[in-house]
């Protein structure tokens, strides 16, 4: 997802690109990504469901009047 939002999407941000993409545009092979160790690595976890739903309704430029 991160790959074809980098890639493909014109609002994707700078940060992302520098995260997968080369500087000549290509996939880079391995990027590696740390994490806190917290629930939110857990998908059944009841905040990461809230965020995929989120995510599902258009993320972070969902409307604010439809945020939870």
């Amino acid at each position: 997802m991160l790959i074809h939002m980098a890639m493909y999407d014109d609002d994707c941000p700078d940060s992302v690109k520098r995260v997968v993409l080369n500087p000549d545009g290509t996939v880079k092979p391995v990027a590696h990504f740390e994490v806190d160790g917290g629930p939110d690595e857990n998908p059944s976890h009841i905040e990461t469901r809230f965020l995929q739903a989120e995510l599902a309704m258009g993320g972070p430029l969902l409307d604010q009047h439809l945020a939870r």
